[in-house]
């Protein structure tokens, strides 16, 4: 996954809620996926994960992002960038959706401050970096361990839906007419299940990193 870094990716995070969307939908819980599809459209740049196949795309298309929260971040010093959930950020205060959201500042490549803030409806939150008009020294020390779980969990949602829809696939073969459309159904199946497999094996890879380190 491109999020496997020191600097949190945007299409990652997108890709994150997109997963949980479909995992919601799965769950009979068709209100909750329009939320976190909802969550994904509002990253700045974000792009629909063609894996997660065409039985989802009328949800991004549907999905309209709420921005209901605002998030005040500084000091940010002047030789330093703001990124939320990995998007730069000329502002200090920002309108976000409720929920999670990944704020870091950058001093050239170096990851200054990272911290994951939960926002509530209507909430706004303010967020202190601790960082000075001084040339910092801290060093990014484990700012990859939360970035290893964040990958996890993408790799946790994305092997989810993709068993789902392997699922889907297979009761779609029941009402099939035509040994052509078994065929295709079969074999869209079996790449979702294989799919599934090596995400959940990316899932276990990051987050046990994340626990052992």
């Amino acid at each position: 996954l491109s999020c496997l870094g020191e600097v949190v990716d945007a299409q990652s995070l997108s890709g994150v809620w997109q997963s949980s969307a479909a995992i919601e939908y799965f769950g009979a819980s068709e209100a909750a996926a329009l939320r976190d599809m909802g969550r994904a459209k509002a990253i700045p740049g974000a792009e629909f994960r063609a894996r997660l196949g065409e039985d989802f795309h009328h949800f991004w298309n549907t999905a309209q992002p709420e921005l209901n929260s605002e998030l005040e971040v500084h000091p940010i010093p002047g030789t330093h960038r703001l990124f939320v959930d990995g998007v730069f950020r000329g502002e200090a205060i920002l309108p976000l959706p409720s929920g999670p959201h990944v704020v870091q500042v950058l001093e050239g490549d170096v990851l200054e401050f990272h911290q994951v803030v939960h926002l509530n409806f209507n909430q706004r939150a303010h967020v202190d970096t601790g960082l000075d008009g001084r040339m910092s020294t801290k060093s990014a020390g484990l700012s990859w361990r939360p970035v290893m779980l964040w990958s996890g969990v993408a790799s946790g949602g994305l092997a989810v839906g993709s068993y789902g829809l392997a699922l889907v696939k297979d009761r779609e073969m029941y009402s099939a007419k035509t040994k052509e459309e078994v065929v295709l159904l079969r074999d869209s199946s079996l790449q979702y299940q294989k799919a599934s497999w090596v995400f959940a094996a990316l899932a276990a890879s990051g987050i046990g990193l994340h626990g052992f380190f």
